[in-house]
């Protein structure tokens, strides 16, 4: 059976009657490319293995990308001076002065970076070992949340960004995948998600400062997750695959029950660890990403006691060379991760045999 450990492509033996692994997974130290970019934990298949020994797969190219703001057209209308480097996620702070940006070193260590949108340029906010990514900010903008894989599982942490202090552990457990998505406006609660295999995805709350632990929000063998809370603090629109396709809900928050379906049509799904949804700073609108990711979807809604939604209509256009993105709180304009230099061409690899490189490191 060959499968990614961190990126990394592993053998191990398979008995296919009994169904069981057996022995030590074998280092093939092959480096295929993710099906989501950026992304190190995945059952999609990683390579494909010819009945003559003969194994292949995609190999993604390594290149820079840089931080450019859109408009509604998908046209570009400026650049955020930043130093070359792989970036691969970014977080807007609430008055959209600064941003976060997650710089990929190699498939198993990431950086956070602090940007000021105002001057330009960029300084390092964690540097430390392992994946460091999923970046929240408080709504003060004094802090954020972020998820890093140093001890093994991704735990959360928190950092102030203005001061040199190290970040501080906000939320540890032996569950091996978590992240954060959104962070209540009144700052006493961040909701983040966690991946079981016993019930996919779902989403939880965690108390900040109290020192209660995270407690369930929604729990089903659904994948729930990327919970965004409304401005008001009363609603978290999240993603759900319950009809079989990710689509768009929303849930009465902290305390859920109340229940609306957003889209019907489908969304983009997880991208990286980035939301897909976004509300616009009246409360009074949801921007989805389609399917496709081709369009910006706008969905009018009524946040009073009976929520409702209106019919999905398109916002605004999506460039197709955009990695990742994140939209100001007015819904006008999106902070977007793209190529340095247009698209990039991706190769196949062939090794053969390949069973010569078992045991091997």
């Amino acid at each position: 059976l060959l499968f990614l450990r961190k990126g990394v492509l592993v053998a191990q033996p398979f008995d296919p009657r009994a169904r069981t692994l057996s022995g030590e997974p074998s280092l093939l130290g092959d480096v295929p490319a993710s099906p989501t970019s950026g992304a190190n934990y995945t059952a999609a298949p990683p390579a494909t293995v010819a009945a003559d020994g003969t194994l292949a797969y995609l190999t993604e190219p390594s290149i820079n990308t840089r931080l450019v703001w859109t408009d509604r057209a998908g046209s570009a209308v400026g650049a955020v001076a930043l130093p070359p480097g792989r970036y691969l996620q970014v977080a807007l702070s609430p008055d959209e002065r600064r941003a976060t940006v997650v710089r990929l070193n190699s498939r198993t260590e990431s950086s956070i970076w602090l940007v000021d949108l105002i001057q330009g340029g960029a300084t390092p906010l964690i540097q430390a070992a392992g994946l460091n990514d999923s970046v929240v900010w408080s709504p003060d903008g004094t802090r954020i949340v972020f998820s890093s894989d140093r001890d093994g599982p991704q735990d959360l942490f928190l950092k102030d960004v203005n001061s040199s202090e190290p970040e501080q552990p906000a939320y540890a457990s032996p569950v091996l995948f978590k992240g954060a998505s959104a962070w209540s406006p009144d700052g006493k609660a961040i909701v983040h998600y966690e991946l079981t295999a016993e019930t996919n995805f779902d989403l939880f709350v965690l108390p900040v400062g109290t020192g209660e632990k995270s407690k369930p929000f929604l729990r089903s063998t659904a994948a729930e997750l990327l919970g965004m809370i409304s401005p008001d603090g009363r609603w978290l629109a999240y993603l759900s695959d319950e009809t079989g396709r990710f689509e768009v809900y929303v849930q009465s928050f902290p305390v859920g029950g109340r229940k609306v379906q957003v889209t019907t049509g489908g969304t983009a799904g997880a991208r990286s660890s980035q939301s897909v949804i976004w509300w616009r700073r009246d409360g009074r609108q949801l921007g989805v990403l389609n399917p496709e990711g081709t369009r910006i979807l706008g969905v009018d809604v009524e946040p009073g006691a009976d929520f409702r939604v209106g019919p999905p209509k398109v916002l605004a256009t999506v460039n197709p060379h955009i990695i990742v993105m994140t939209w100001t709180a007015d819904l006008q304009r999106a902070l977007t991760v793209v190529p340095e230099s247009g698209a990039a061409a991706w190769s196949l690899t062939f090794v053969r045999p390949w069973t010569a490189a078992i045991g091997r490191r």
